[in-house]
């Protein structure tokens, strides 16, 4: 048995940094238009929790934390199964009261991921400075980025 308190962060990067490398060179093979065509399907199945995503899935739906060229990026190790659950939410779609749902919730994770890092004082308030900024920047901006469907009943 390992024990976690030996552990090194720099350990835990290198194995980090490894299995990226590993995940890229297993689907280096794949063409644009399967990686476009395993999402279209993804996203063409009943909706599933982002738990439940594979982690190619997940690879193909969500960009972490900070959309493309994005000036605001919260903390990725606090929230980053908080952005990739919107990211999810944003790529599956719906209509205007699910976006507003999916922000909502977005804030909430936020703000439980928060509570449970047990972070104090300073570090504490600049979570929940990140967690709020990146709340309003969804609402502000984040139209743009999510699949409206005709009709949606989501």
């Amino acid at each position: 048995m390992i024990d976690l308190r030996k552990v090194k962060q720099e350990d835990i990067d290198n194995l980090m940094e490894r299995f990226h490398k590993d995940m890229k060179n297993s689907i280096q093979s794949i063409t644009q238009n399967d990686l476009n065509s395993i999402k279209e399907n993804l996203l063409n199945e009943l909706y599933k929790p982002y738990s439940q995503l594979s982690t190619i899935e997940k690879m193909l739906v969500a960009n972490g934390c900070g959309g493309s060229g994005s000036l605001i990026n919260p903390p990725k190790f606090i929230f980053g199964e908080d952005c990739g659950e919107h990211d999810w939410g944003y790529a599956y779609g719906g209509n205007k009261i699910r976006r507003k749902q999916l922000d909502k919730k977005f804030y909430e994770g936020m703000k439980k991921s928060i509570v449970r890092s047990e972070a104090k004082g300073f570090k504490r308030i600049y979570y929940e400075f990140w967690a709020f900024v990146y709340y309003l920047e969804v609402r502000r901006h984040g139209a743009k980025f999510f699949n409206f469907k005709t009709g949606a009943r989501l």
